[in-house]
């Protein structure tokens, strides 16, 4: 099944082998190395505050890999496989809705196969597209709460 870009990203961060794991907690020990020597030098405990948020985004896509991930990589087989005589069976769906027409039959020829999986994919990445735009602005949202203070002094530049 060809995954869309937003599909892709998902992807990516789902597949935390041992070695990504460990670029993980690299980036999670840099970051908190960065808030630190920011808050030693600049004198200002906020930075501490805005590692919170920051590692409020690597929590959730940490989460992501343990409970979204397994559903998604399930959910981008093609539900039509090949059977034999070249014909295609219905193998396998996640979605118990996934009758797409009154005439839904277990045995399909390629055309209707292709067909049908075209559509199924549709529906899954229509539903990981959400989800994926919900974690982007939760991600957004947080590093914006975060940093934004830091910021006020371009405000104030233009309004003086």
């Amino acid at each position: 099944m060809m995954e869309s870009k937003r599909i892709q990203i998902l992807m990516f961060f789902g597949e935390i082998d041992i070695f990504r794991s460990i670029i993980f907690w690299f980036i999670v020990f840099l970051l908190f190395v960065i808030h630190l020597l920011l808050t030693i030098c600049m004198s200002n405990i906020d930075y501490i505050g805005s590692l919170g948020a920051v590692l409020t985004v690597f929590g959730l896509l940490a989460s992501f890999t343990h409970s979204l991930y397994p559903s998604l990589k399930e959910e981008l087989k093609d539900p039509y496989q090949t059977f034999n005589d070249g014909l295609f069976q219905l193998t396998y769906h996640t979605d118990t809705s996934f009758v797409i027409d009154s005439n839904f039959r277990s045995l399909v020829n390629p055309q209707e196969a292709e067909t049908n999986n075209k559509k199924y994919t549709d529906m899954v990445k229509r539903k990981y597209k959400g989800l994926l735009n919900t974690y982007l602005l939760t991600i957004i949202g947080t590093f914006i709460w975060a940093y934004a203070g830091y910021f006020e002094f371009v405000l104030l530049s233009f309004t003086n």
